[in-house]
């Protein structure tokens, strides 16, 4: 009896564990979905600018440090590094959910970085 005690304990103890991870994970997308956010808005600054010059000026209206800023938040290492430890722990219904957020957050980062690589060449292009 005192063996199935235990038993149960840890498996409370495991689950009291899972749900902190969850909680973890949801605060990291929140934090990651305001990042992405963040750099959208960055995005759309620096060529709100170069539209409001114009093309001719494209290359003095556009804002290099908020570019450099932008490109930075797409990297986060530190996010893609507790998703993956925190993958380890969950049951496979959660891993594939947390598998569909990690997709997610790949594909808004090549996208902004693509973006961003897009207007640098316009900067350059018009620089010219």
């Amino acid at each position: 009896m005192k063996d199935m005690s235990a038993k149960v304990d840890s498996v409370a103890r495991h689950f009291i564990a899972l749900e902190k991870q969850v909680e973890e994970l949801k605060k990291l997308t929140a934090n990651l979905t305001r990042d992405l956010n963040t750099a959208a808005a960055t995005i759309n600054t620096a060529v709100a600018r170069g539209a409001a010059g114009g093309c001719h000026t494209t290359c003095t209206s556009l804002n290099t440090t908020d570019l450099v800023t932008a490109l930075n938040m797409t990297k986060m290492p530190n996010l893609k590094a507790q998703v993956g430890t925190m993958a380890d722990c969950l049951n496979s219904s959660l891993v594939a959910d947390l598998n569909q957020v990690k997709a997610t957050m790949v594909n808004d980062s090549v996208d902004i970085k693509q973006t961003v690589s897009h207007i640098t060449n316009l900067y350059y292009d018009n620089k010219v």
